[in-house]
């Protein structure tokens, strides 16, 4: 396809942006402009839903590669003057899985047109529901996909604050772990006239955000990436003559090392459990989006750098873990993968903002990077 052909597909996906388990429309385009690049075998309805991967055969023996896109968007109107602005009210690709999914679809057709410049089998994946943490578990657990038996899984995702077409690399940890809590506190509803025949959460609530906000500031003075963000809170109804019996509490726990996670997610636990004992109430959680933390293969880093180099790109090594977080991490629990940043342009407004886009010039330049790095991996990666 040639660069605009691209361009109008990136913007197609973007006008039609679906959330995370929705992405049927997504899928079908993405599906029926695979079938246009003569891939030797096209998989549809993956991880119970819209998943989709081509397989390209080279002919000759080899590793087997994936390269993943995402094909979610996220539930954000978004404030973009352009004609081709979500339809869907409050859902946008301001995450740029737009540009993502088009530039494998430029990749896809460099694999067709190209079979003598790699070995073994590549293919190319379009995950579900990456935003929810929920399609690269489903997709682990789909017996078509455990047959693809991949020997080196790649990922990667636009960055911006960084020079277009930058190539941010981290070895182990490349972005942190990141989990959901839902905590919900149970009294008895009463009369505002007679709170005392009631049990009102209000001060268990207090105690509770009090906890969260100690225990997050304790782990933040031994790592200033470990931390709990308070998301949500809400006590009682909108109803003035009564007394609240139901409270919850949301929060998002981050870190870059797993063990600390459930260090955290443990003295959270166990301190609600002492509150809500002193106030004789019921309680129960939940875990939500759960993110492991996304850690890089060495060898895969080394060839990212090498494919860099090769077409001229910079490199920037990063000193420490991005802070967002990433469900490519379930895949390293299996496989072996590597995941790197592409930059999006230094002036480019952040990721999950209501004014981001992807930035068209990014495709070419991904595009080609993607494709050196398979070429690359597929005559030096020894199979598994």
């Amino acid at each position: 396809m040639k660069l605009d052909e691209l361009i109008k597909l990136r913007r197609l996906l973007h006008r039609y942006a679906e959330l995370s388990g929705n992405e049927k429309h997504t899928s079908e385009i993405i599906t029926a402009q695979l079938v246009k690049n003569d891939p030797t075998d096209i998989i549809t309805n993956l991880a119970g839903g819209y998943g989709v991967a081509a397989v390209f055969d080279s002919g000759t023996s080899g590793p087997t590669l994936m390269i993943r896109a995402e094909l979610d968007a996220l539930p954000i109107e978004e404030r973009l003057p352009k004609p081709y602005k979500s339809i869907t009210q409050n859902v946008s690709h301001v995450c740029g899985h737009d540009g993502h999914m088009a530039i494998l679809i430029g990749v896809s057709e460099k694999l067709t047109t190209n079979r003598d410049r790699y070995n073994g089998k590549v293919i190319v994946l379009f995950q579900p529901a990456e935003e929810t943490a929920a399609g690269a578990k489903q997709l682990m657990n789909d017996t078509r996909f455990q047959a693809f038996r991949p020997d080196l899984i790649i990922g990667f995702h636009n960055i911006p604050g960084f020079s277009l077409g930058e190539v941010l690399i981290k070895n182990k940890v490349f972005s942190v772990a990141s989990k959901g809590l839902i905590i919900r506190l149970h009294g008895e509803t009463t009369h505002a006239g007679t709170p005392e025949k009631g049990k009102n959460p209000t001060n268990a609530l207090i105690e509770v955000l009090q906890i969260i906000q100690h225990i997050s500031e304790e782990y933040q003075q031994k790592d200033t990436r470990s931390f709990i963000t308070v998301i949500h809170v809400n006590l009682g109804e909108v109803a003035f003559g009564t007394s609240p019996g139901d409270a919850v509490v949301m929060a998002t726990l981050r870190s870059p090392e797993d063990s600390r996670m459930e260090q955290m997610s443990s003295e959270i636990l166990t301190k609600t459990q002492g509150i809500v004992s002193t106030y004789e109430l019921k309680w129960e959680h939940e875990w939500v989006e759960v993110f492991p933390a996304v850690k890089n293969d060495e060898q895969g880093n080394q060839e990212i750098i090498k494919a860099s180099t090769e077409i001229g790109v910079p490199i920037t090594y990063l000193s420490e873990p991005f802070r967002w977080s990433e469900d490519f991490s379930y895949y390293q629990e299996q496989y072996r993968s590597v995941f790197f940043g592409i930059g999006s342009g230094i002036h480019q407004p952040s990721l999950h903002t209501e004014i981001y886009d992807f930035p068209d010039e990014l495709i070419p330049l991904a595009t080609d990077l993607c494709f050196q790095i398979l070429c690359n991996c597929s005559k030096r990666w020894r199979r598994t």
